[in-house]
């Protein structure tokens, strides 16, 4: 009986030590796994910030960017203006000489007769 009893503990004290040593493996991978999640946060925090930043700049720029589009619209468009102002003009003064032109050969057709 002594020897079964004697068995029997030796079995669980076997069996304690392999828990034991499956404990320690478990905290071993859960201090790993701890020290890895630990590294993506801050992984993850350096990212943002720099999304963060990437988002500044490209408000930034699109600012500065649509400024610049719309000075350049305005100039283009002053240009414009003033090409059809010129174009107003050109276009009364050949008017006027082209009625003076009739108006000459209609002397000259007189004379003739």
């Amino acid at each position: 009986m002594v020897k079964a009893v004697s068995a029997s503990q030796e079995g669980q004290s076997q069996k304690i030590v392999a828990a034991e040593k499956r404990i320690a493996a478990q905290a071993g991978q859960n201090e790993a796994q701890a020290i890895s999640l630990e590294q993506i946060l801050q992984n993850l925090s350096a990212l943002q910030q720099k999304v963060s930043a990437v988002e500044k700049q490209a408000t930034s720029a699109s600012s500065a960017d649509l400024s610049s589009v719309k000075d350049t619209l305005t100039k283009h468009q002053e240009a414009i203006d003033s090409s059809d102002t010129f174009r107003v003009q050109v276009n009364a003064e050949i008017i006027r000489l082209r009625k003076q032109i009739n108006q000459l050969m209609l002397e000259q057709q007189l004379g003739s007769e």
